[in-house]
């Protein structure tokens, strides 16, 4: 996350709905990789979602 704000200043401040749909899409991803990596992640994630 500390990435995406220092990018996200480092473009001279990109918009707040960009910046959610990177982090969402970033989000997802690393979810998924997670998912793929250990499946009794399944239950938390569809209760964070």
């Amino acid at each position: 996350m500390i990435c995406w704000i220092s990018f996200a200043a480092a473009c001279g401040g990109v918009g707040l709905l960009d910046y959610w749909i990177i982090g969402l899409l970033d989000y997802w991803i690393i979810g998924l990789y997670e998912f793929r990596l250990n499946p009794r992640i399944q239950t938390q994630s569809v209760q964070m979602i």
